[in-house]
């Protein structure tokens, strides 16, 4: 799993969509839902161009990279803590905002699987809203050695 810094080639007008772009391995569930959100972007800009193809084919990198480096640190980060402390911590943190924000919706933000699979937020949102665990997963499986799929 790589992160592409453009998901065009505008010489030869290719365009990378979904999984080509921004593998997520699957454990966010969200290679369906990224790949049509890729799609929509592509055909808005394709349709507003005014036939300048390149224009079109470097905003929709502008605004689809960021998103897929996000969602590929989600995936990537929210489902694999190696440190077991911090493991430990992490599903305990999921229970306490599921349970949390049934109980208090509009105090408590639910977990970051239910965000990725019941809202309609961008995967640079959901990671930022979640940034303070995650940053700390990241870091500690990076000091762990472990891939961190980039």
């Amino acid at each position: 799993m790589n992160k592409l810094s453009a998901y065009h080639h505008s010489p030869s007008r290719i365009v990378l969509l979904g999984d080509a772009a921004h593998c997520t391995g699957g454990a966010s569930g969200q290679g369906c839902n990224s790949a049509l959100e890729d799609a929509a972007v592509l055909t808005e800009l394709l349709t507003n161009s005014n036939l300048n193809v390149e224009a079109c084919l470097l905003e929709f990198s502008r605004r689809r990279v960021e998103e897929g480096h996000a969602l590929l640190d989600l995936a990537v980060t929210a489902n694999q803590p190696r440190a077991a402390g911090l493991r430990v911590a992490y599903l305990v943190i999921n229970g306490l905002e599921g349970l949390g924000h049934k109980l208090l919706p509009n105090i408590i933000a639910p977990p970051t699987q239910n965000l990725l699979t019941q809202t309609d937020l961008a995967f640079t949102e959901i990671y930022r809203r979640k940034a303070w665990i995650l940053d700390r997963i990241k870091a500690s499986n990076t000091k762990l050695g472990v891939f961190s799929g980039y």
